[in-house]
């Protein structure tokens, strides 16, 4: 199975917040080109997790850059994200996440047409989800970080 990789680095300031979000949109006619609703899913993810990135993380200080890899397969989309942050806190846990969090579902985010939902899948892997109007949008982020 072939994939195209795509990568994006984006300096770690609010301002570039639409760059993101015009990219995916961008980047989701190539990949969902029949589908409207998964293309705005797309977008809105990662907005919210760029957004979280943003403000969360110590990115900013450090070098400056939020770095994104795409994997474009036949059937999926991995996400790997790259930061300065310590993940994202779910039960008062940060990754590596406790094996008990593995299978948790809990809302990431609200957001004008819908919520943005995160699943831990392993201690480290971590999906997110977008539910719009029936619409759905799967994005697996890689815990694995550059040594």
């Amino acid at each position: 199975m072939s994939q195209d990789i795509i990568r994006l680095h984006v300096p770690s300031q609010i301002i570039y917040t639409s760059l993101v979000e015009d990219f995916m949109r961008s980047l989701g006619v190539h990949i969902y080109p029949d589908d409207e609703s998964k293309r705005d899913s797309l977008s809105t993810v990662m907005n919210e997790i760029f957004t979280n990135i943003v403000k969360h993380s110590d990115t900013a200080k450090l070098d400056g850059i939020v770095r994104f890899q795409l994997e474009i397969g036949s059937r999926d989309l991995i996400v790997s994200i790259f930061d300065h942050g310590p993940g994202i806190k779910i039960n008062d846990a940060y990754p590596p996440y406790p094996v008990s969090l593995v299978g948790e579902k809990i809302r990431f985010r609200q957001v004008i047409d819908g919520s943005v939902y995160m699943k831990v899948l392993s201690p480290r892997d971590v999906t997110f989800d977008h539910d719009q109007n029936n619409g759905f949008c799967y994005i697996f982020i890689d815990g694995k970080w550059p040594v």
